[in-house]
């Protein structure tokens, strides 16, 4: 979580509420849990593997046991409704990420969904890639993830570690507050998702 590539850049911002699942949820899924909001639990008997919530800590909450172990990261306490506050960490460029040794990688042929709440701040340049959360795997398997956010632009990005979906238009995160962003993969098909809104694309061999 907040992890990128080498010659990449890792997110800058705050980070909340991670899930990965191995199938691809619906739209209809992911629009319910952008409507739950910032502390939706994950969606029941839908192939979850891994769910950090982030309140305070990098534990896991799956039941599969992938706590994580966070380097160079602090908590902010954040207020997010009267009479309820959840501390989130503060992830700062290049020095800081949450990883799990033992998370399982997902299933299948370029199956798998992703959804965090993400806090970002403009600091990386245009042409850069900022890693919201990564998984590692074989390059061209489907078990290679990464998810993150191109540069100052606003816009999201999917890469495979072979095949990459990079679009040039799309909804757009709103810097400085809390946006709800999503992946979802099923075999070459990907859609990104930003607070409800979607793009709709495939994977092709597009250097991230």
């Amino acid at each position: 979580i907040g992890g990128a590539c080498p010659g990449m850049y890792t997110f800058n911002g705050l980070i909340s509420n991670v899930q990965i699942y191995n199938t691809s949820l619906t739209q209809q899924e992911i629009m319910q849990q952008y409507k739950n909001g910032i502390s939706a639990l994950p969606i029941s008997n839908a192939g979850l593997i891994s769910w950090w919530p982030l309140n305070g800590n990098a534990n896991d909450y799956s039941s599969n046991g992938n706590n994580g172990i966070a380097s160079g990261v602090a908590y902010k306490n954040i207020q997010f409704i009267a009479n309820s506050s959840q501390k989130s960490p503060i992830f700062n460029l290049q020095n800081s990420w949450i990883y799990s040794v033992n998370s399982p990688l997902p299933n299948g042929a370029n199956t798998a969904t992703i959804t965090a709440w993400i806090f970002p701040k403009i600091v990386q340049g245009d042409g850069t890639y900022a890693g919201i959360v990564r998984i590692d795997g074989e390059a061209c398997t489907g078990k290679g993830l990464l998810l993150s956010l191109q540069g100052s632009s606003g816009l999201l990005s999917m890469a495979t570690w072979c095949n990459d979906f990079v679009p040039k238009s799309g909804p757009r995160v709103v810097y400085n507050a809390w946006n709800f962003v999503a992946v979802t993969m099923k075999g070459t098909a990907v859609s990104l998702y930003v607070n409800g809104q979607w793009i709709n694309g495939t994977l092709a061999s597009v250097p991230l």
